[in-house]
C-alpha cells in the first residue's frame, strides 16, 4: 500500500481544483503517491481521523465548512494553528493526527506576488468567518497598522474579535485609511460570478484589493478594481502556496521551500489557469 496518500475533505468539492493541484506539485517535487477528494457530511466528521488511520492516508487538507470543527477530533494542534482558530492541513505522523494551518503562509505569499505591503498599513476585511482566520493572524504578526472587520453580524462579530473594529456593510465608506479591501466572503464565487460583496462607489478609494475567490479568476470586485485601475489579485496563488506549504509538511522536510520555489508556483500558477480556464 502507497505511504503518499494524500486528500481533501469537505461538504461540497464539485468546483475544486485540489486534486489535480496537488498531483502537479507532487509531479514537480518527485513525490510518488495519490490525493482523492472527499465529500464528508457534517454528522461523519468526527470519524474521518479513524478513517485515515485504516486507509494509511498521510496528510489531508481541510476546506469548508470544516476548518474549526475539526479541531475537536485531532490528537494535537500546532501553537500556529491553535492562534489562528482553524485547521487545513492534518498531518498523520506516528499514529497522531497533527494539525496546522498553511493558509497563512498561502495568504503572505499571495499579498507578496501583488507588492502589498501589510507593515503600518490599514486592512478592510469583508467577512470574519472561517476564511478570515488565518488573513487576521498573518495581518497582525505583520503589524498592520488597522484591521477593520465588515460583518452582516457585527455584534455577533464582536464578541470573538473584541479589539478590533467592526462596522456594518452600509457603513464600510466611514474606513479612513483604504490601503487595502479584502474579501474574505463567498460573494461573487461560481455560480454567482455577477455578484459583487460591496457597492461599486465603496471600492473606487482602495489602493489594493484581494479576493480570496478563484473561481472565477476576475471576480465582479476585482473587474470593478481592473475598471478603477486598483491593483489587485485572486485567491489563486494562496490556494497554491498553501498546498506547496502542506506537501512539505507531509513530506517533512524543505524540498520544497517557498522562499526557493516561487518559479515553481508562477509555473503552477500559469499551468492551473491554463487547465481550468480560470
Amino acid at each position: 500500500m502507497k505511504k503518499n496518500n494524500f486528500g481533501l475533505i469537505g461538504k461540497t468539492l464539485d468546483h475544486s481544483i485540489s486534486d489535480v493541484l496537488h498531483q502537479e506539485i507532487m509531479k514537480e517535487a518527485g513525490i510518488k503517491g495519490s490525493y482523492g477528494m472527499f465529500e464528508v457530511e457534517p454528522e461523519n466528521l468526527e470519524k474521518v481521523i479513524a478513517s485515515i488511520r485504516v486507509l494509511n492516508i498521510a496528510g489531508l487538507n481541510v476546506t469548508i465548512p470544516y476548518k474549526q470543527d475539526i479541531m475537536r477530533y485531532l490528537d494535537e494542534i500546532d501553537q500556529k494553528a491553535i492562534e489562528i482558530g482553524a485547521v487545513n492541513t492534518i498531518t498523520l505522523k506516528e499514529n497522531k493526527a497533527i494539525g496546522t494551518n498553511t493558509d497563512y503562509d498561502g495568504f503572505k505569499l499571495c499579498l507578496d506576488k501583488a507588492g502589498i505591503s501589510i507593515s503600518k498599513n490599514g486592512f478592510t476585511l469583508l467577512g470574519a468567518g472561517g476564511a478570515a482566520k488565518a488573513v487576521i493572524k498573518v495581518l497582525q504578526d505583520e503589524q498592520a497598522s488597522k484591521i477593520t472587520l465588515i460583518s452582516r453580524n457585527p455584534d455577533k462579530t464582536k464578541l470573538e474579535y473584541p479589539d478590533f473594529e467592526i462596522l456594518p456593510y452600509d457603513e464600510i465608506h466611514e474606513i479612513k485609511d483604504k490601503y487595502c479591501l479584502i474579501n474574505c466572503t463567498p460573494v461573487g464565487t461560481y455560480p454567482n460570478i455577477e455578484e459583487c460583496p460591496i457597492k461599486k462607489e465603496d471600492i473606487k478609494k482602495y489602493s489594493n484589493v484581494v479576493d480570496l475567490i478563484y473561481n472565477p479568476q476576475k471576480t465582479k470586485l476585482l473587474k470593478l478594481a481592473d475598471e478603477y485601475g486598483i491593483n489587485n489579485i485572486n485567491g489563486l496563488y494562496m490556494l497554491i502556496g498553501q498546498a506547496i506549504k502542506a506537501q512539505e509538511i507531509w513530506a517533512s522536510k524543505q524540498a520544497l521551500d517557498l522562499d526557493d520555489k516561487k518559479p515553481l508556483i508562477d509555473n503552477i500558477y500559469e499551468d492551473i489557469i491554463l487547465k481550468f480556464n480560470l
